[in-house]
């Protein structure tokens, strides 16, 4: 009885692998000088191995893509800033949401290389990081909704426009920054996020 959730394990994992394999390869190569022949060499693979797990290339840079979206809501679902009643509560909860989404993107430069630098290599792959900035930006729009109601934002305020100007300067900052620039990129973001406030008035 054990066998089928051993299985299931076993695939889930080598799945993980091929994933950090084809992360690691379209970040060197980029996405469309890297074949399956690449991501399959980097985890010893065989094609037809590879082919049990995803169905091309464009099916594993999507599957990398969604899995940093699925990141990315899963912080957006804890809505700490709700819990703000002060100022000083709204700011902390800013700053936290803030550095929880840049961390997924600094904790591994690859991320930032194929989110970023490969959002056009493809229209299936353009497609899904405009959605997943349309959600980012959706996100930070209710987080400005959350401050207006605690009457710390300026009413007269367009809350969209705001949100994506806010994503903007994060977003560029991150994009911008190569592997030996991690510190500074987090620095940068820490100011932005320091910056932010003045700009809102708040």
């Amino acid at each position: 009885m054990a066998r089928p959730k051993a299985t299931e394990s076993l695939r889930k994992a080598r799945r993980e692998q091929i994933q950090k394999a084809a992360l690691k390869v379209f970040s060197e190569k980029g996405y469309h000088a890297t074949g399956i022949a690449d991501i399959a060499a980097e985890v010893n693979l065989g094609h037809g191995t590879f082919y049990r797990y995803f169905a091309n290339k464009l099916d594993i840079m999507l599957s990398l893509i969604e899995d940093i979206l699925i990141q990315m809501k899963d912080i957006a679902e804890e809505e700490i800033y709700l819990k703000a009643t002060s100022r000083a509560e709204y700011l902390q909860a800013m700053y936290m949401i803030a550095m929880k989404y840049s961390s997924i993107f600094l904790s591994s430069p690859a991320i930032v290389k194929i989110f970023f630098r490969e959002a056009h290599a493809d229209p299936a792959i353009a497609k899904e990081i405009e959605l997943t900035l349309q959600y980012f930006h959706s996100v930070t729009e209710k987080f400005l909704t959350h401050g207006r109601k605690l009457n710390l934002i300026d009413p007269e305020l367009n809350l969209p426009d705001s949100a994506r100007l806010i994503n903007a300067m994060i977003f560029e900052t991150l994009r911008s920054f190569s592997e030996e620039d991690t510190l500074s990129a987090t620095r940068m973001v820490q100011t932005i996020i320091r910056l932010i406030p003045n700009a809102l008035q708040l």
